[in-house]
């Protein structure tokens, strides 16, 4: 049987210092700048949906930012000023990036269909919203989270950044990429030279 020494354990033994300090602060200071500002223009889209449909989906994307700030920003500032670790699984990572394509795909439909677009009803819009930006992103999350060929990546606060458990992997994974990235754009380099 083998054991994990936890090669961070000495900091959370530590008092809190000045980067500690200056770390976490920021991250939960930023936090309370910016999500009253951004829940202000969330009460400009929700008095403003009515008339303009794309609001609607806007205003579904804003709630995943402000969750994804919250648990970014907020809850890892936290971690790092009361020195423990916070779990947290990706759905709102996943909600956020799944909102973008169903935003473009909004924006699409208003330019190539502006009539139908205008005609869409608010349960429409919202359940396209609750379906492809919230339910599609926790069936992705709950079927990928625990599969052994997803390497999952965590905050670390003794860090003050995100981390995994397989880190050498993913590490030679890109170093291998990259060579072979600048390998063939040397080669293509060394052609248009010869030429």
């Amino acid at each position: 049987m083998t054991t994990t020494v936890d090669p961070y354990a000495d900091w959370y033994h530590q008092p809190l210092d000045g980067d500690d300090i200056l770390a976490g602060g920021s991250l939960i200071f930023l936090t309370l700048i910016f999500v009253p500002l951004y829940l202000l223009v969330v009460a400009v889209f929700v008095s403003a949906e009515k008339e303009i449909i794309g609001f609607r989906y806007l205003i579904s994307m804003a709630v995943a930012d402000i969750l994804c700030m919250i648990q970014y920003a907020l809850l890892n500032g936290v971690a790092i000023l009361t020195k423990s670790r916070i779990f947290y699984i990706d759905y709102t990572w996943f909600a956020c990036c799944f909102h973008l394509p169903l935003i473009a795909w909004s924006r699409l439909l208003a330019i190539f269909a502006p009539h139908s677009f205008r005609l869409q009803t608010r349960r429409t819009s919202y359940a396209l919203c609750i379906v492809f930006g919230w339910i599609a992103p926790l069936i992705l999350e709950c079927a990928t989270h625990f599969q052994p060929f997803i390497t999952t990546f965590y905050f670390e606060p003794a860090l003050y950044g995100m981390t995994n458990d397989n880190f050498a992997n993913i590490a030679i994974f890109i170093l291998l990429q990259h060579r072979l990235t600048l390998g063939g754009a040397s080669n293509r380099l060394l052609n248009v030279e010869r030429k």
